[in-house]
């Protein structure tokens, strides 16, 4: 554990990587998993367009101004590489409704926005281009998510930024076609930015939503940086006070690091939400649905106990006045009381129950208060490091019981939805953010299913004019 022996530092297998896979590397399966990435996480961004806090760093963004290079997706505008990633991803993560890698992050929303911006910057024509440059930077991402022993919930890093800076910075490399000496800088100078602590989901922050955008950002200045012959840590994951060692003490799987392509690649593993709301609460919002589902009402129920995972708990369950009155949006995504009493009453959430005026609701509130979680040994001890099953008591005014497990939730391990559900998700996600129809659709059929000479054009010019 933590001890790389005499191996190289894994930046150098992941440069080699990077810069040396060829896209006809990739089985035709996971061109198509890229593809569905690709798409999820550019529904997730135009339905959180005008979010809370989005706007204005948009705004910002655009004020700001500089070389025009990539399109802030949506405003016809350019800006420079970085800058866009940033703005493209914190639309992405802002509604808490994107994809979801083993190791337990959200890998696409840095790693696409990162390639796309690098992509247009360099006039890429062809989109299976870009998705070679996706599958690698999850590749990488992820590796560094699986190798980590003890999980966010744990440590209080977000894997998803911690990781994305590094992911970022491997598909941006590759779409500079960087070789793999300039690659492993980019990596270091991606060690060199890495952040992402878990504050903002205790104090319903909107910093929350920007941390992925601080890694596409990163990851694509990592890469402009190593171009320019620039030197950064070489042994910048295992090193003495490397990644590993500075952010989690040591504690990692060197091997997962290391795992051969012939074991598959990780895009393979994505999983898509089926909720607008923490992972971490969906096994709780499903026992709220099946308890409702036998007929209970409200009125019935006493108390209400679920347990889950120290995980889910430290994120998601501790008893803070925000789980109970959330103030913010975020508060509400990241509050099983708050999830689970919206499920219970409306039979499941959508997108709009994580508004301003959604959060004000008096009966949510209410029957949100009968709520109390806690850590569960048994679940903790089998299921310590994934996205956490729920158990739900609940209490009875007349003195009886009812319980119900969800081991695992839709949209999670092998309860995946796949690429016609994604695609329904992808246009619903349009509907709410007010793209148009037409413009939907064909975004849709062009991630899904175009390649050639100026597919990648034609996605970029269709993301630029998408509102």
């Amino acid at each position: 554990m933590g001890e790389p022996s005499s191996r190289e530092d894994a930046s150098c297998e992941f440069s080699e990587l990077v810069a040396g896979t060829s896209p006809t590397d990739f089985p035709d399966h996971t061109l198509l998993a890229a593809r569905v990435d690709l798409l999820d996480t550019l529904g997730c961004a135009l339905a959180g367009w005008d979010a809370l806090g989005i706007r204005e760093v948009r705004e910002l963004i655009l004020k700001k101004g500089g070389s025009a290079s990539a399109n802030v997706w949506g405003t016809g505008s350019k800006v420079p590489t970085a800058e866009a990633a940033f703005a493209n991803a914190i639309a992405s993560h802002a509604l808490d409704f994107d994809d979801n890698h083993p190791g337990v992050l959200h890998t696409g929303v840095s790693v696409v926005p990162a390639a796309i911006a690098s992509a247009e910057a360099e006039s890429v024509s062809d989109i299976e281009d870009i998705l070679t440059a996706i599958i690698l930077g999850t590749e990488v991402a992820d590796r560094l998510a699986t190798a980590t022993i003890d999980g966010p919930g744990v440590t209080g890093w977000l894997l998803t930024p911690l990781c994305g800076y590094f992911g970022a910075a491997a598909a941006a490399s590759r779409l500079f076609q960087l070789d793999a000496n300039l690659t492993r800088a980019a990596i270091g100078f991606a060690y060199v930015q890495t952040s992402g602590n878990g504050q903002s989901t205790l104090d319903g922050s909107l910093g929350k939503r920007m941390q992925p955008g601080f890694a596409a950002r990163g990851g694509v200045f990592a890469a402009e940086l190593a171009r320019r012959g620039l030197t950064s840590p070489v042994n910048s994951l295992e090193g003495q006070r490397g990644y590993f060692n500075v952010y989690h003490r040591g504690r990692y799987l060197p091997d997962a690091l290391r795992r051969g392509v012939e074991d598959g690649w990780f895009m393979d593993e994505a999983r898509y939400k089926f909720y607008p709301c923490c992972g971490w609460t969906h096994s709780a919002l499903e026992c709220a649905i099946a308890i409702a589902g036998e007929g209970i009402t409200a009125d019935e129920i006493k108390h209400v106990e679920i347990g889950v995972n120290a995980q889910a708990f430290n994120s998601t369950g501790t008893p803070l006045p925000r789980r109970y009155e959330p103030q913010t949006p975020v508060d509400a995504q990241f509050s099983i009381p708050f999830v689970f009493s919206t499920a219970f009453l409306n039979g499941g959430v959508t997108l709009s129950d994580f508004t301003d005026d959604s959060l004000s609701r008096r009966t949510v509130r209410e029957f949100a208060r009968l709520v109390t979680v806690s850590i569960d040994s048994e679940l903790d001890a089998a299921y310590g490091r994934t996205i956490s099953p729920a158990r739900a008591v609940v209490k009875l005014h007349d003195g009886s019981t009812r319980e119900h497990t969800v081991l695992e939730p839709l949209g999670w391990g092998s309860r995946r939805i796949e690429k016609d559900q994604i695609e329904e998700k992808f246009l619903a996600c349009c509907h709410y953010g007010g793209v148009k129809t037409d413009v939907a659709t064909e975004v849709a059929a062009t991630v899904l299913e175009a390649s050639g000479k100026d597919s990648a054009r034609y996605l970029f010019d269709l993301l630029s004019v998408a509102r």
